[in-house]
């Protein structure tokens, strides 16, 4: 009987450590089933946020928005007028020497010249002029300004830092120009230059040859 008791007993115990073993393995299913889960869920969810933030990003929701440090008028003949708002803080060497001719009446009486690739250019160049520095990547300085529709910026010759008395103003978005030119500036009134460029003769090769000529271009501190 002795015998029996103890056969009896380590079947039991046996019996109850296979059903220990058992649990502990379904438990240890169970959990990786959810940190599987877990991971799924979790890798599904950055996948979704890149997403969302590539589209974005390619709406244009994420674009840089420059700060308008001075805001200037440009005026002419013809009585209309282009609002600048103008970004010192990205490009200040460019907007201090474009604020330096305004004020010469370097512009004054002088119409666009050029219509080309969708970029209106204005202004002369002036003989044994040195060139700014180019405010630009490719020149190695942070400008982050888009070059959208309206957006200004110094034009300039083969070399770098060239630009002196020319600019010229988007007519429509052109981002292969990016981190090449100094953008300084954007019109805020599109509509003025949608009617200046309906105003004016552009010939095949691109030159104006009827244009409005500016009487005088103003500054004032933004105020925006």
């Amino acid at each position: 009987m002795a015998k029996q008791k103890k056969n009896s007993n380590y079947v039991t115990e046996k019996t109850t450590a296979a059903k220990a073993e058992r649990d502990a393995a379904k438990i240890k299913e169970q959990n990786d089933k959810k940190v599987k889960t877990i991971a799924i869920v979790v890798a599904a969810s950055v996948a979704f946020v890149a997403l969302l933030i590539g589209i974005l990003f390619i709406a244009g929701a994420f674009d840089y928005q420059p700060e308008g440090t001075y805001d200037a008028s440009v005026t002419f003949d013809d009585g209309s007028s282009l609002h600048i708002e103008l970004y010192g803080h990205d490009a200040p060497v460019t907007f201090e020497h474009f604020k330096k001719l305004c004020n010469e009446g370097h512009f004054n009486g002088r119409g666009a010249h050029t219509l080309l690739d969708g970029s209106l250019f204005f202004g002369i160049e002036v003989d044994g002029a040195k060139g700014i520095k180019g405010e630009f990547s490719k020149n190695g300085v942070d400008n982050k300004v888009p070059m959208k529709k309206g957006v200004i910026c110094m034009a300039r010759g083969d070399e770098y830092d060239s630009a002196y008395g020319q600019f010229f103003i988007l007519t429509k978005n052109n981002s292969s120009l990016e981190g090449n030119y100094a953008a300084f500036g954007r019109i805020t009134n599109l509509e003025a230059l949608d009617k200046l460029l309906e105003s004016i003769e552009v010939a095949e090769d691109g030159s104006v040859t009827s244009s409005p000529k500016i009487t005088g271009i103003s500054f004032h501190a933004a105020h925006h």
